[in-house]
């Protein structure tokens, strides 16, 4: 009887906790590209040099996967910058986000969110390359 009981109770456990590991399922890719120069505003750098405004759709999330940040010099024929001392960073919704395939993914629910690439120079193009996954909440 004891088996019988121990037999159940671990079925049903396996079943509601198989459940609940379903409620993502993978939507789409997406890639987001911005790019830029600093405009000058007499001596001063006039920011953000690209921005855009993502809205993650009701019943969807993302995730952002890797966020690649450059700067190319324009003054030497297009040289890149080593990703060491790039002069490009990025805003998410006025939060500093660091642009490495390192570093932690960012899930973003539904919402409206946006990105703003900055340049501290200005003589070199800024560019951020995002990466991200759009999945479907099922409930």
């Amino acid at each position: 009887m004891k088996k019988i009981i121990i037999t159940i109770c671990l079925v049903v456990g396996s079943i509601s906790f198989s459940k609940a590991q379903g409620n993502l399922q993978f939507n789409k890719a997406k890639f987001i590209e911005l790019a830029g120069y600093p405009i000058m505003n007499g001596h001063w750098i006039q920011w953000p040099v690209d921005s855009a405004i993502i809205a993650v759709p009701t019943n969807k999330v993302w995730k952002i996967e890797n966020i690649a940040l450059s700067s190319i010099d324009t003054s030497w024929g297009g040289q890149l910058i080593a990703s060491g001392s790039c002069y490009a960073f990025l805003l998410l919704n006025s939060v500093m986000v660091v642009g490495t395939a390192n570093s932690q993914a960012i899930w973003l629910p539904a919402g409206t969110y946006k990105f703003k690439l900055m340049s501290l120079e200005k003589t070199y193009m800024a560019k951020a390359l995002i990466s991200a996954i759009e999945y479907n909440i099922v409930p």
